[in-house]
């Protein structure tokens, strides 16, 4: 008597997710960030096998990051939705009819549910960049950081902009920088956020390609150009702050390194060690490009959060300036790429998107695109009201 196996329930649970995902967002959309990363895929599985290394997945682990990347766009989507909300209940209270409660909710419900294909897609590039970033020693064994580190000392005087910022740096100025290069995953996730309630199912597929694209692109150039970063290659300038969080993440990455020599069928999803460029960098500037709809000192405020991010991968050594520099080129290229595979809508196919509508501001403004909504008048909810400026 031949006993069936029963299915995996974490596997089994995060299928469900992705077929409801999928039902409800308009799957032609993320088509080219699938392509996109299958290609990848394929890529990593043919030099990897090719040098004699072999292919482990990390499922367990991978589930993990879908897990934290869907409630952290359930968290993220909440604070998109608040503004309008709030705005929604102080008019109420005066007297302006505004949605119920069951409206703002399937909102909401809409907005994680839409962000879900790019949360597995995602989640599926970083299954590839498993197999192919910790094998870069055994792929590619020269090191450039002496040849980045003298381009910088000859751009900023003789010394390196993370050498300068460490040296004197207080607990205070680390812990600081340490915090925003922990609002990493943070950020995307706002951004996709953003993008799915401004521009719909399409603004988060084009957010997701350039993402996508512009980790590729990362992961490609970190393979024909192998760095470690000055906190690996000057591990004495850090000392002091030999306790703090970041530490500890430098460590685990070197163990995942030393492991992955040791035995190459163990995996992890984040694992490897690329300075150039910085993927950091790179994702951010992409993201920052989908705050555009939101008011200019918001959109100004995420510039500014683009920027920090930037010094904090100098500051803690995890990147030198330059490899920010080919982040931002990366992520231009990225998005310029993903507006052509995933292009705004035509207005001219749908002549009645250009009428006027009597359709509430907070109602979706397109039947083919539930999370679709007017930018302009969207916008305008994120605006203070007149009376309490």
């Amino acid at each position: 008597m031949t006993r069936t196996s029963r299915p995996d329930p974490k596997i089994a649970g995060a299928w469900t997710l992705m077929v409801t995902g999928l039902r409800t967002a308009e799957l032609g959309v993320f088509l080219p960030s699938l392509w996109l990363v299958a290609a990848f895929h394929a890529a990593t599985a043919s030099i990897v096998t090719a040098h004699g290394l072999s292919l482990v997945y990390p499922w367990a682990d991978s589930l993990t990051y879908l897990a934290v990347y869907v409630f952290g766009m359930a968290t993220s989507s909440l604070w998109v939705l608040l503004p309008g909300m709030i705005k929604d209940l102080t008019g109420a209270f005066r007297g302006v009819p505004a949605p119920r409660l069951s409206q703002h909710l399937e909102r909401y419900r809409r907005l994680i549910v839409g962000g879900l294909p790019g949360a597995l897609i995602f989640v599926f590039a970083l299954l590839g960049n498993a197999n192919l970033k910790p094998a870069i020693p055994a792929l590619n064994s020269a090191l450039y950081d002496g040849q980045l580190e003298a381009w910088e000392r000859t751009l900023f005087g003789g010394v390196l902009p993370t050498e300068w910022l460490i040296k004197d740096m207080s607990r205070a100025a680390y812990d600081f920088w340490d915090y925003i290069y922990g609002l990493f995953g943070n950020f995307i996730l706002v951004s996709l956020a953003i993008a799915l309630h401004f521009k719909g199912t399409r603004g988060g597929a084009r957010l997701i390609t350039a993402v996508c694209l512009g980790y590729i692109l990362c992961t490609a150039w970190a393979l024909l150009y192998p760095t470690l970063g000055p906190v690996y290659v000057h591990p004495e300038w850090f000392s002091r702050f030999s306790d703090s969080r970041n530490a500890a993440a430098v460590q685990l990455l070197a163990d995942h390194a030393e492991l992955y020599q040791r035995n190459p069928h163990v995996r992890f999803v984040v694992s490897g060690i690329a300075a150039m460029p910085s993927f950091h960098v790179c994702s951010w500037s992409v993201c920052v490009l989908c705050w555009r709809v939101l008011p200019r000192p918001i959109f100004a405020f995420g510039c500014l959060l683009v920027l920090l991010n930037w010094g904090s991968t100098v500051a803690l050594g995890w990147h030198y300036w330059l490899d920010g520099l080919a982040g931002v080129a990366l992520a231009l290229l990225s998005w310029k790429v993903a507006c052509r595979w995933v292009p705004e809508p035509n207005p001219a196919a749908n002549p009645s998107a250009n009428q006027p509508t009597n359709q509430p501001a907070n109602q979706p403004a397109s039947d083919t695109d539930p999370l679709t909504v007017s930018p302009a008048t969207d916008r305008q909810r994120w605006q203070p009201a007149k009376g309490n400026r």
